[in-house]
């Protein structure tokens, strides 16, 4: 983590196709947490995703927010990742319908260490690090990351990455 604060990300950029990434850690999260079933749901046709992304760091991301689903939602309620395609962008929004967050708490999810009252009273593990990782992941690959949620409805964790070659500087 030292390394990510220092803003400092290597990423080591691949063609990847981000269904399949998504399907990969949809699976994973299963074995994980094996109480939530994860479904994968792609609206890009039958042609792949393809970002030329660090596939290693968007499954961290991925797999970051699906621990998170999976920890404030009831036993056997589905945590849903849905993948969309907006211009040159892939959008993925992994969903749930757990406890949700309090709207003053939203604009305070991604800051280093900070965790919910309902993490903190529910003694759910954690150290408050891992939005702000999967932001300075999604950030390094010139995405974002946003936070929807109402309480006692669930939460919808969104991020953008982008598609096809990255600029020459980058």
């Amino acid at each position: 983590a030292t390394q990510l604060t220092a803003g400092q990300i290597t990423l080591h950029r691949s063609a990847t196709d981000l269904t399949n990434l998504a399907r990969d850690a949809a699976l994973q999260a299963t074995t994980m947490t094996p109480t939530h079933p994860v479904g994968v749901e792609a609206a890009v046709g039958t042609r792949p995703l393809i970002g030329y992304l660090d596939a290693d760091r968007v499954a961290q991301v991925l797999q970051n927010l699906l621990a998170n689903a999976g920890k404030y939602s009831p036993a056997g309620q589905e945590i849903l990742v849905q993948i969309t395609e907006h211009d040159s962008e892939a959008l993925i929004e992994v969903r749930d319908r757990g406890v949700g967050i309090a709207p003053d708490e939203i604009p305070l999810l991604f800051d280093r260490f900070y965790r919910t009252a309902s993490a903190t009273q529910s003694s759910v593990a954690g150290l408050g690090l891992g939005l702000h990782i999967c932001k300075l992941l999604v950030e390094a690959h010139g995405g974002r990351i946003w936070v929807e949620s109402a309480v006692g409805q669930g939460t919808s964790v969104s991020f953008t990455l982008p598609l096809g070659q990255p600029a020459a500087d980058e």
